[in-house]
């Protein structure tokens, strides 16, 4: 049905039949790649029938199952008069609707609304689900458009489809897309108007026209729902001077990365696959996923330091200026580490690890990340001294909490040492905290004077705990330790101040509990951890000079002068598409077969037919995921991605100066963003709407090296790590002297 002749542009009067020939052959290879043809092909029109004669009777019982569950859950609702947050929804639009809502005709109280409300309007439209575009349409006189004496429809709606990424809440583009085609087809005389709103007042020019050039190459209602036509287009209306001298930017060409995965870096063969590495299923990162992140985030490093004129040796240059659109015109400014921004697709496992390498490299970082607050050092050591107080006869709190500096114990280490060597009877296990209390008790030595210190420390403590709010204790123990104030002084000083404040926060939100104890709160805080980290406490990033690391979902709406667009190489998760019982929102049931016979398993029509649907919108919010993260940028944009040289290899031979979108199978068959970036990277040399960097394995190892003045570079000098003075000696330097001096004066 899609099978068209495509151009042949480069066809030659000498040779027409080959060319054309060449294109039908690639045309044909590529339909057949497409795996859901292939499995169509596996079976007869009977086969097929027989399949879904198969499922029938199960398919029965699985939505008698749901519909006797969801009648008991409303009966159970009823009887508690309790609602959940659809209730909220569906009862508004049961209010709204006289008789059927499959009818949708408006109630006496949507007529209400009608005389109320002189307009209707709404934002963010392309978000909309199927129950709230039923609420709009009776709550607005579009349910009465051209019946007196209301007239028109009062209903006016913005939004943009492309931007329609919030599948996981039941949006539904293509109602936005149902009601785009039916007020073009019916006009202003039909009494609705669509207006297209291309203006862009964010970004250059040229990179406005490079991202045009993209995805006017990937966006194909066949396959993606949008067709990327003039309507779609953006055209520059901010008032950008022209980059066109070394330390302003252009805007174009977007720089696209090509790095090696790690298998070619190891000299194993890399894992054959679109993306050259990761998982199909998207969750969880394994030993190559970190890897591969390292890499990228090397990368990163690299090109801020560059930017910021700090680089070293070849690539050393001045600072890059960035444009500032204001009311009294353009102004240019020195780029600051605040004017970077990296978005990744889920913040989950490598938010952290990317602001890691940041950090080791001395760049000032602030992540949104959602899984750090429970893993961060100073929350570890505060959970441990809270264990320890609800219940001191556990070894491991203990051990941790003398080794913080809460417990200011000197080489801890040592100190354990001493303690098991006094108590290491074989005959008479004696657990360590016992031994550290017997140590204490027996021991007249300075570590038992110094241990005696803290538990008398913790035996005030755990009393206070047991008369006094829990957030007062907490906040004692960081007066008296000086907590707070010494982890200010560690890297990233200010996110662990924040971390242990949140702490504070949470106590104090538990202090507003019925029942309280340390106890409870311990259980309080383990539940949080068990239903998903908390992440970071957030900083006032705007105002903090720090590169952002954010996901995508929570970068829409905002705009960065440089964005970086890292691990396009994810493999997609399409874990929706898979399992033995598949549901479409549209009312699609699909069901595998299960012969018992032959004792095997194999897809029904419907299973098939169902899979192929959720495939394709998965795939197609995906694309408009790419399109928000890359209309985030102002004046610059820097994607990355992981991919085998052999795949690199493929792109240049299939994809040079093809013209025009590229094929269905092409863009419904990849697994990952670079799929779609890398054929049209190659597609558009000639345009340079991108520029490709491919980096080999002597490119990857001068990232990775450690940065001079970097933490990586001075935890491999032995006098820096202990404090010694270097030999020979640094420069004299009357600054320098001063604040030694200060550093170390004695006070009186």
């Amino acid at each position: 049905r899609e099978f068209q002749i495509p151009k042949c542009p480069r066809a030659s009067s000498a040779t027409p039949g080959k060319e054309l020939a060449t294109s039908l052959v690639n045309r044909a290879q590529d339909a057949i790649k497409d795996e859901h043809l292939r499995g169509s092909l596996r079976f007869s029109e009977a086969d097929w029938q027989k399949t879904l004669r198969d499922i029938t009777p199960h398919a029965q019982v699985l939505m008698g199952l749901v519909r006797e569950f969801s009648e008991n859950y409303q009966r159970l609702k009823r009887q508690s008069r309790g609602v959940d947050f659809a209730d909220l929804e569906r009862m508004t639009l049961h209010l709204l609707c006289d008789g059927s809502v499959s009818e949708l005709r408006p109630s006496n109280v949507a007529r209400s609304c009608h005389r109320a409300f002189k307009h209707v309007l709404v934002d963010e439209y392309q978000d909309i689900n199927q129950v709230q575009d039923a609420i709009l349409h009776l709550a607005s006189t579009e349910c009465l458009a051209g019946s007196p004496p209301l007239g028109p429809s009062n209903l006016f709606c913005v939004g943009d489809v492309k931007q329609s990424i919030y599948r996981f809440r039941l949006a539904e583009p293509m109602r936005f897309l149902e009601r785009e085609s039916l007020f073009r087809r019916q006009g202003v005389r039909g009494g609705v108007e669509v207006i297209d709103l291309q203006s862009n007042f964010r970004s250059r020019g040229p990179l406005l026209e490079s991202i045009n050039r993209v995805f006017e190459r990937l966006m194909h209602a066949p396959a993606t729902e949008i067709t990327y036509d003039q309507t779609h287009r953006l055209v520059p209306a901010a008032n950008y001077p022209p980059g066109d001298n070394q330390q302003t930017f252009a805007g174009a060409p977007i720089e696209l990365h090509l790095l090696p995965p790690p298998a070619e870096l190891t000299g194993q063969s890399a894992t054959e696959g679109s993306s050259g590495g990761g998982s199909s299923s998207g969750s969880g990162m394994d030993e190559s996923d970190a890897d591969r992140t390292d890499i990228e985030a090397a990368l990163i490093v690299r090109r801020i330091r560059e930017m910021m004129g700090l680089a070293t040796g070849e690539a050393a240059g001045r600072r890059m200026n960035i444009t500032q659109i204001g009311a009294d015109g353009p102004t240019v400014r020195p780029i600051e580490y605040r004017d970077f921004v990296i978005l990744l697709r889920s913040q989950t496992h490598k938010a952290g690890q990317f602001a890691s390498v940041l950090r080791a490299a001395g760049i000032a970082v602030h992540s949104e990340d959602k899984s750090g607050f429970f893993q961060a050092l100073e929350v570890r050591d505060m959970l441990a001294l809270l264990h320890v107080l609800d219940n001191q006869r556990q070894d491991i709190p203990l051990a941790a909490f003398l080794r913080s500096p809460l417990a200011g114990l000197d080489n801890a280490a040592d100190a354990f040492a001493r303690i098991r060597l006094a108590y290491n009877d074989p005959d008479a296990a004696v657990a360590f905290h016992e031994a550290v209390i017997r140590y204490s008790q027996e021991q007249t030595d300075e570590l038992a004077d110094r241990l005696r210190l803290i538990f008398a420390r913790l035996s005030h403590w755990r009393d206070i705990a047991h008369k006094r709010p829990l957030a007062e204790v907490i906040w004692e123990i960081y007066d008296q330790t000086g907590y707070l104030t010494y982890v200010t002084g560690l890297i990233d000083g200010r996110q662990r101040q924040a971390n242990l404040l949140l702490l504070h926060e949470r106590a104090r939100q538990f202090g507003e509990f019925r029942r309280q104890s340390l106890n409870r709160f311990l259980e309080f805080l383990s539940n949080l951890q068990d239903q998903g980290d908390l992440g970071d406490a957030p900083l006032n990033s705007t105002a903090e000079n720090a590169v952002r690391i954010m996901s995508i979902h929570a970068s829409k709406g905002l705009e960065f002068p440089v964005v970086f667009l890292p691990d396009l190489g994810k493999s997609f998760n399409l874990e929706d598409a898979a399992g033995a019982i598949l549901v479409d929102r549209h009312a699609r049931l699909g069901l595998t077969v299960i012969d018992q016979r032959l004792k095997v398993t194999y897809p029904s029509l419907a299973h098939v037919v169902v899979q192929d649907r959720i495939r394709r919108a998965l795939l197609a919010e995906e694309l408009r995921l790419l399109y928000v993260a890359m209309t985030r940028a102002k004046e610059h944009l820097i994607l990355i991605g992981t991919v085998s040289t052999k795949r690199r290899e493929a792109w240049a031979e299939r994809w040079a100066g093809y013209p025009g979108v590229l094929p269905t199978a092409t863009l419904l068959g990849a697994a990952s963003m670079i799929d779609w970036i890398g054929p049209v990277a190659v597609a558009t040399a000639a345009d340079r709407a991108i520029e490709t960097f491919a980096a080999d394995v002597e490119d990857v190892g001068r990232m990775v090296a450690p940065l001079p003045g970097s933490v990586d570079d001075a935890a491999g000098n032995d006098d820096l790590r202990v404090l010694h003075p270097l030999d020979p000696p640094p420069p004299t330097d009357a600054v320098a002297d001063e604040i030694i001096g200060r550093v170390g004066y004695v006070y009186p």
